[in-house]
């Protein structure tokens, strides 16, 4: 049972554990909405107009729980536009656009 979650939200992926859940949640037409809590006292929500970046975040947000020994913010994890940001310029470095003829 989630503290999160409302009854009528379109969850697309959810992650718990013992200390912290996390979901991403479809808010309408290109809007994604990334959900977590710890249980404790702190919740947040992040908006985001992009699938693959919601995507990406909860990906991070679950690599950062596994690492338990993790603690304090992590740069660009504060702030939604820091992490599009970050997440953008990981993409244009590690990708490579080919143009082809259509031929296989």
């Amino acid at each position: 049972m989630s503290l999160l979650l409302e009854d009528t939200d379109k969850v697309l992926l959810s992650h718990t554990t013992d200390t912290v859940e996390v979901h991403l949640i479809k808010e309408g037409e290109n809007k994604f909405l990334v959900v977590w809590g710890d249980y404790v006292a702190n919740a947040w929500e992040e908006l985001y107009a992009d699938l693959s970046v919601a995507l990406a975040r909860v990906s991070t947000l679950v690599w950062i729980v596994q690492k338990q020994e993790l603690e304090g913010e992590i740069y660009g994890l504060a702030d939604t536009t820091k992490w599009t940001n970050l997440w953008y310029d990981t993409l244009a470095n590690l990708t490579v656009c080919v143009d082809t003829d259509g031929s296989k």
